[in-house]
């Protein structure tokens, strides 16, 4: 008997991050192809660094870690993929909510040319950061990872330290060196940021959507960063975005 395959996996009804007025603006939706989902399970789940067994339940966890080339659409296998699928949604509606996003270009080499492309970059509470490609028709999630050593740091405060890794080690913020503090962007900075696991990239258009949210005193080019000191604050009660295929 057929069975209807999961993918592409689509969460819908997402206040979209690039909005003026986000996250009461427009909503929107994140799909997520099954390539990218086996990249993330291969790739991150397995990592002894990446504290991916504190966000789902073990049983999902350890199915999907043993088996990521494993069938996705049948048995014990399906039911691993849409648990974690739906605590992923929540995660990433928890972070739009917010929102903690930062929306960008990004130029992307392919062969001797550079395309531009959109791009979200989303801090989880649970401290991952996921990568959207808002590239029209569709967002494409790309990929899901904790930063860094986030995974040895307590769970409540691992959002927190992944939002220093994003502004000082992965560098979208800017250093300023008359003051030797990192600053909110100029709105045409370029520069090279070195991602995990991923070629570098350069961002540009940089905006930390509610940049005091992430540290900054006002979202204004040269305004001075701290990392946060209060606690994630979701505005609404959690809810389970919808989904479909």
């Amino acid at each position: 008997m057929a069975t209807d395959s999961l993918f592409p996996y689509q969460w819908d009804q997402l206040p979209d991050p690039a909005a003026t007025n986000a996250p009461n603006g427009p909503r929107t939706q994140i799909e997520l192809l099954e390539r990218d989902w086996r990249k993330i399970v291969g790739k991150h789940f397995t990592r002894s660094s990446e504290p991916w067994r504190d966000i789902l339940p073990t049983s999902t966890f350890d199915l999907l870690k043993g088996s990521p080339y494993g069938a996705l659409d049948f048995g014990p296998l399906r039911e691993a993929t849409e648990n974690a699928l739906s605590i992923l949604g929540q995660e990433i509606a928890a972070s739009l909510r917010r929102p903690r996003a930062i929306v960008y270009s990004r130029l992307q080499q392919r062969g001797s040319h550079w395309r531009p492309t959109r791009n979200w970059l989303l801090l989880l509470p649970c401290g991952a950061l996921a990568v959207v490609r808002a590239d029209p028709p569709s967002n494409l999630l790309k990929t899901c990872y904790f930063p860094g050593s986030v995974g040895v740091i307590p769970k409540e405060e691992r959002w927190r330290i992944a939002i220093g890794r994003v502004v000082r080690e992965q560098k979208y913020a800017t250093f300023d060196k008359t003051t030797n503090d990192f600053v909110y962007p100029a709105t045409q900075d370029l520069r090279e940021v070195a991602i995990l696991g991923q070629a570098p990239e350069l961002p540009y258009h940089v905006t930390f959507v509610t940049a005091q949210s992430w540290g900054f005193i006002a979202p204004v080019a040269g305004s001075p960063w701290r990392l946060p000191s209060w606690h994630w604050v979701d505005p609404i009660a959690e809810t389970e975005p919808e989904s479909g295929q």
